[in-house]
């Protein structure tokens, strides 16, 4: 059996193996902090040099606009529904958004045909087209209600064949910077409908309503 001196002299031993210890675990604890900090200074003199790709919602904007019309349509006080009322059974009641789609943005926005009597057609025009102009379609990339085909600068293929009713939800979607147009229906992407769109040009939304009575809305 220990005696008390004996007894204290070991318990002094454990105290100065402690503290051995505890300067050992400052001392790397020291040594951690200080190449964390080493690390912290290279990742920022990294940044600068690192090309970061954007998320990819960063880019996507519902465009914002109302719709111009010409003489053989009325227009609601909100811009928003438009509804032929002259100039019989004719693609010659052009109407284009009054902002142009955003560069370097996926761009999209959304309509409901509100009341159908016959075909209607969606897509994108360069601006400065003649709004009173006949066929307008044919200088765009456009698609139609009753088959959803391809009707890019007039030249037609077929594509989803693909009909909206009345009711109908259409959103369109265009990426000026990859070329790229595609539209959903009722909330069913169709796919890439055109993956050549002439760049360098300022584009604006486009609907052309075919017969008298029909009438669309932007959502």
């Amino acid at each position: 059996m220990e005696s008390p001196k004996e007894n204290m002299n070991s318990l002094e031993i454990k105290i100065k193996l402690l503290e051995i210890e505890n300067q050992q675990l400052k001392s790397n604890l020291e040594s951690k902090d200080k190449e964390i900090e080493q690390l912290k200074s290279l990742i920022k003199s990294l940044i600068p040099n690192i090309n970061i790709t954007p998320n990819l919602n960063d880019k996507i904007i519902n465009l914002n606009f109302g719709w111009i019309i010409n003489d053989k349509a009325t227009l609601t006080e909100d811009l928003k529904t438009i509804r032929k009322i002259s100039g019989g059974e004719a693609w010659n009641c052009s109407a284009f958004g009054n902002k142009s789609l955003i560069k370097g943005k996926i761009n999209k926005f959304k309509i409901q045909l509100t009341k159908v009597t016959s075909d209607i057609l969606f897509g994108i025009i360069p601006k400065g087209t003649n709004i009173n102009g006949i066929n307008n379609w044919q200088k765009g990339y456009i698609t139609c209600s009753i088959n959803f085909g391809k009707h890019n600068l007039g030249v037609y293929t077929e594509f989803a064949k693909k009909e909206a009713n009345e009711g109908s939800i259409i959103e369109i979607i265009a990426d000026l910077d990859r070329g790229e147009l595609s539209f959903s229906l009722n909330g069913n992407n169709l796919g890439i409908f055109c993956d050549n769109i002439i760049k360098d040009i300022e584009y604006v939304p486009f609907v052309d309503i075919r017969k008298e009575g029909s009438e669309i809305r932007l959502l």
